[in-house]
């Protein structure tokens, strides 16, 4: 896990000498990837086996279910370890100004 994975909170702490805090977010963020690496799996077999597309089926159930509008700065290397594709990555990449270049 790269330090830099938490953002800007985690080198804050490091740079205070909390190295305490700055572990424990590296923790929250190890768990949180998992997390949506597995929700990411089983929408996509639901979609799968549903024979829908998942990504107009995320837009039109974010829209039906008055999902909060996401807003960034995004993590787009931890959204990749979680399983999020270069689609989703370039819709993410135009809610946030502060993405860098999606190579």
């Amino acid at each position: 896990m790269k330090a830099w994975q938490t953002g800007g909170v985690h080198v804050r702490l490091a740079q205070a000498g909390d190295h305490a805090s700055a572990e424990i977010l590296d923790v929250i963020l190890r768990n949180e990837i998992g997390h949506v690496l597995i929700g990411n799996h089983w929408f996509r077999f639901l979609c799968d086996v549903a024979s829908l597309d998942p990504h107009p089926t995320y837009a039109r159930l974010a829209e039906q279910y008055h999902a909060p509008k996401l807003r960034g700065p995004f993590n787009f290397e931890a959204r990749r370890d979680a399983g999020f594709d270069e689609a989703e990555l370039r819709a993410l990449a135009g809610l946030d100004d502060s993405a860098p270049s999606q190579n």
